[in-house]
């Protein structure tokens, strides 16, 4: 009977082991790495000037503790890089917002905002880009929102999965 007894617990603290072990597999962080690129869409939108401006915003629900960074590219402006660190339970999501400015002067430099987005995996994650206008005046700024929600919690750890989106601009007609 102490036999017994014995071999259960042993049995018990095993498969404890084991599924502790097995959630430690499953509940790696997500790293997602991503790039916003605005540009002309064509070599005749040559009076097109439009940037990223400003200090972009992230949010997150993500409870993985490490912190999600976002840069813009200062040479130029028109890339913009943000780096998730912070999702780790499905449907946890990270949001970050940009600006978009059309520093055009004439009056034929009014544009036509178009965001498409490629997704690494996406099985792992949604992303949605919203755009706040499709259409910029000259001298407007408008928005980019970008949203990455985990929709499974990846088997192996995964060091870069990325995401792209790019706004190309259009001479309006």
């Amino acid at each position: 009977m102490k036999n017994r007894r014995t071999a259960i617990i042993a049995f018990l603290l095993c498969a404890c082991l084991a599924i502790g072990a097995g959630y430690a597999t499953v509940s790696d962080n997500l790293v997602v790495t991503g790039q916003g690129n605005v540009k002309a869409a064509t070599a005749d939108d040559f009076n097109l000037d439009i940037y990223f401006t400003g200090t972009p915003t992230k949010t997150t629900t993500g409870t993985s503790g490490e912190a999600d960074e976002v840069a813009i590219d200062s040479a130029d402006n028109d890339t913009a890089t943000m780096t998730i660190n912070s999702l780790k339970t499905v449907g946890e999501i990270a949001t970050f917002t940009f600006d978009i400015h059309n520093a055009g002067t004439e009056t034929n430099s009014a544009a036509t905002l178009l965001a498409t987005k490629t997704v690494g995996d996406p099985s792992l994650f949604e992303v949605m880009c919203t755009l706040g206008a499709h259409s910029l005046a000259p001298g407007a700024t408008t928005t980019l929102t970008v949203t990455v929600k985990l929709l499974r919690v990846p088997a192996a750890d995964i060091a870069d999965s990325a995401v792209s989106v790019t706004v190309e601009a259009t001479q309006a007609s």
